[in-house]
């Protein structure tokens, strides 16, 4: 197969566009803690692991007999940004991006948004020898992690355990 793929990876305001594979390697733990003797919270980020999602596919074929260029064309805009498995307020979320940040070499966005004509800029175009086919494919990368929260008081602590998934990376692949 003769194939050319002819992409265009750009930096956005809020996040990156990525043609590719997560590279970096996610750590083990980190912890942070925030306040006094009085009160505060400690929050420990385990079991960091990244993770590509496929959000959108578009396939392609050149159902021609001779070679054709074909364009990877979508037509969503995709937005995400930290989740997690239980209801946490914005400054937790915070805290916890916080610590997922300071946990691993990933570098990871509070929230990424990348339009549908983003996405076709960055896929490019495919030129396809006769009865070839492939498929462009939007991807979602993020890194899961555990989070153990402890808050506490000079009398009591809470403990709560959750899981969050933190943004990493919108990007476009192309398959066969």
């Amino acid at each position: 197969m003769n194939r050319l793929l002819f992409a265009l990876a750009t930096p956005l305001a809020t996040g990156v566009i990525m043609a590719g594979t997560l590279g970096a390697t996610p750590a083990e733990a980190a912890t942070k803690c925030e306040g006094g003797t009085g009160s505060g919270r400690c929050i420990t980020v385990t079991k960091v692991k990244k993770h590509t999602k496929v959000v959108e596919s578009v396939p392609l074929e050149n159902r021609s007999s001779k070679k054709a260029t074909l364009y990877c064309s979508f037509t969503k805009t995709i937005s995400q940004s930290i989740t997690a498995s239980q209801s946490v307020s914005g400054s937790v979320k915070i805290s916890v991006f916080k610590v997922v940040d300071l946990s691993t070499s990933i570098e990871v966005s509070r929230s990424l948004t990348q339009t549908a004509t983003q996405a076709t800029s960055a896929g490019g175009s495919v030129e396809l020898d006769p009865h070839e086919s492939v498929t462009c494919q939007r991807t979602y990368g993020y890194v899961s992690a555990n989070v153990k929260q402890v808050d506490y008081t000079s009398k009591k602590s809470e403990t709560k355990k959750y899981t969050v998934k933190v943004p990493v990376s919108l990007g476009v692949r192309i398959v066969d």
